[in-house]
């Protein structure tokens, strides 16, 4: 909880005095989650207690995976709204001795909404970011582009659409979309001339 936030907010003044895009950093930091998520048996639920486990494993809960949490924390709440709740949560437990519950709830009360469906899966469960592109239909003026969540977590997702004339169109729809458990999205691209479908992976994406 308290290295997480720590690491956000040093991400976020690095790239404020070096002049560097926020999101670029933590498209890095989010690349390392995915990297040691997939290839190491080290990605278990945040709520473990550390003195049950390895100096490499405590490492990753401590930093890495509640790094990427954070950061996609961050994109939903958008930035005022984010660092609003951290100014507030430090406001509220200046001095005393918090629990990640209290941060869950001052999260919430700034949000204005629960935000369990994001905490439970990211700090409670087993489980990864990884989505994909399933079908794609096309319709008399649109095109339906399944998106599949395999990994379980809640992840933005980012298509970059290439038309037959050469143009291209990005499309985000922040993490909420997987809210309610569901593991298929559909999204509807206007238009059927369409090259390419893409998700773009700046989200912490685990293909295994």
């Amino acid at each position: 909880m308290d290295e997480g936030l720590a690491s956000i907010i040093g991400i976020s003044a690095l790239a404020y005095v070096s002049g560097v895009d926020e999101s670029q950093i933590l498209k890095m930091a989010n690349q390392k989650y995915a990297g040691q998520a997939a290839s190491l048996a080290i990605d278990i639920p945040l709520m473990s207690g550390t003195h049950h486990l390895g100096d490499f494993t405590s490492g990753f809960t401590t930093y890495v995976r509640p790094i990427a949490a954070l950061s996609l924390l961050l994109d939903y709440m958008g930035a005022e709204k984010f660092y609003r709740a951290v100014r507030e949560f430090a406001d509220r437990w200046e001095g005393k001795h918090p629990i990640p519950y209290d941060m869950f709830h001052t999260f919430n009360f700034v949000a204005g909404e629960d935000l369990g469906w994001f905490w439970k899966p990211w700090f409670f469960e087993l489980g990864y970011a990884d989505t994909g592109i399933g079908d794609t239909k096309k319709l008399e003026n649109r095109t339906i582009v399944e998106v599949v969540n395999h990994g379980g977590f809640p992840v933005p997702i980012d298509l970059t659409v290439k038309y037959n004339d050469g143009t291209e169109e990005k499309f985000h729809e922040k993490m909420d979309v997987w809210k309610s458990g569901d593991k298929i999205h559909l999204i509807e691209i206007p238009g059927t001339a369409i090259r390419e479908v893409k998700l773009v992976t700046n989200a912490p994406q685990v293909s295994l």
